[in-house]
C-alpha cells in the first residue's frame, strides 16, 4: 500500500487524497484485492489508510525537500525522483493563477491577523456588557482604530452606522435577514 501510495499514477503528490478521483481510488482497491482477500467491509479502511500513507508521503517529501530560500527552478531540479519534472511544473503554475484569481477577487480586508472571530467575540463581551451585534464584530475585524485597510470596507462601515443610527432607541439590532448588517452586506 506504501509504494502505491506514492505512485504517481495513481496517487499524485500535488493532490490531497480527498481530491483524487473515485474511479483511481476504485483502482487501488483492485489491485489491493488481487494480492490479498479482503472482505467487503474492510474497503473503508484501506481507503483511509491509503489517505494517511500519501498525506505522510507529501509531508515527508516537504520535509525534505522543499527550501522556500530555493526558486522554483531550483526546487524542481532538486525534486524526488517519483515526481515528475512536468506534473510540478504544471501544478506549481495552476495554483499560483488560481490563487492570484481569487486575490484579486477579494475587495475587503480584514486588519485581525491570525485572531479568530470567536476570540475577537470573546473580547468584546467585556467592554460592550453583552454579545456584540454584527455591526460592532464586523467595525472589529475590518478597522483599527477607525482606519481600514480599504475603501470598500469603510464604506460598509459607514452605511451600517447609518443604518443603525436609523433605529429606534432602545431597539436591538438582532442577527437576522432584514439586520443592518445583511442590508449591506446583503446575503451571507
Amino acid at each position: 500500500m506504501g509504494t502505491l501510495s506514492r505512485s504517481e499514477k495513481y496517487c499524485p503528490i500535488y493532490k490531497p487524497w480527498n481530491k483524487v478521483k473515485d474511479t483511481k481510488k476504485q483502482t487501488l482497491l483492485d489491485l489491493i484485492k488481487t494480492k490479498f482477500d479482503i472482505p467487503q467491509d474492510a474497503e473503508g479502511w484501506i481507503l483511509q489508510s491509503f489517505g494517511k500513507k500519501v498525506k505522510n508521503w507529501r509531508a515527508r517529501v516537504k520535509e525534505r525537500y522543499y527550501d522556500p530560500s530555493l526558486s522554483l527552478q531550483e526546487q524542481i531540479r532538486f525534486r524526488p525522483k517519483q515526481v515528475q519534472k512536468k506534473t510540478m511544473e504544471e501544478t506549481c503554475e495552476m495554483v499560483s493563477e488560481k490563487n492570484k484569481a481569487n486575490q484579486a477577487k477579494k475587495k475587503m480586508v480584514q486588519v485581525m491577523g491570525k485572531k479568530s472571530y470567536a476570540r475577537v467575540r470573546e473580547e468584546l463581551k467585556p467592554s460592550l456588557g453583552q454579545d456584540p451585534s454584527r455591526l460592532e464584530m464586523f467595525r472589529a475585524c475590518f478597522s483599527k482604530h477607525g482606519t481600514t485597510k480599504n475603501l470598500e470596507a469603510a464604506n460598509a462601515i459607514e452605511q451600517m452606522q447609518q443604518l443603525s443610527s436609523n433605529l429606534p432607541d432602545g431597539s436591538i439590532d438582532k442577527p437576522g435577514p432584514d439586520d443592518v448588517f445583511s442590508k449591506v452586506m446583503r446575503k451571507d
